[in-house]
């Protein structure tokens, strides 16, 4: 798993807006997001994502790198926001939060007791996550603050600064 994580972060970052290719294929061919499941994407009732293709003639590639990189308002899909909640419906959130967890546990202290006992052999020390893993784990989703309620999005970030601090 740790193997694959470069590849599988990379997979939801494209899906996720992260990728010209994504975003060209949302504006060609987006759709209608089904909003009575949403458990942490914004309802976006009044868009009509359908509506809002683009021809394929129309698709300007510097245009959309500009929209990319200032974060425009407008880079909200119908199947972008469809993939984000079926995310979290198969609980990739809480398994990467409980990854986090997991790999920023601290090795216990010994008691007091295992201290004066030298015949007790001390735990041996356990290597913390590192900090270009935790990059990996979270970049996806640096496209999603738009796309995410906002007691979701600051619920989420709350928990990943509480495991890492």
């Amino acid at each position: 798993m740790v193997q694959c994580v470069s590849e599988l972060m990379g997979l939801l970052s494209r899906f996720f807006c992260g990728c010209h290719r994504s975003l060209r294929y949302y504006i060609l061919y987006d759709q209608q997001p089904d909003f009575t499941t949403s458990k942490v994407c914004q309802v976006f009732e009044n868009v009509d994502f359908l509506a809002r293709r683009t021809l394929d003639a129309d698709y300007e590639v510097d245009g959309v790198r500009e929209r990319v990189l200032n974060r425009a308002e407008d880079l909200v899909y119908g199947q972008a926001l469809t993939l984000l909640n079926y995310f979290a419906e198969l609980g990739g959130f809480d398994s990467l939060l409980a990854l986090l967890r997991a790999g920023n546990e601290r090795s216990p202290e010994p008691t007091e007791e295992e201290a004066k006992n030298k015949d007790t052999k001390a735990p041996e020390p356990k290597d913390l996550i590192t900090l270009d893993y935790i990059g990996e784990l979270t970049t996806p989703f640096l496209n999603c603050g738009r796309l995410m309620t906002k007691e979701f999005a600051a619920q989420f970030v709350e928990d990943v600064q509480e495991i890492l601090t």
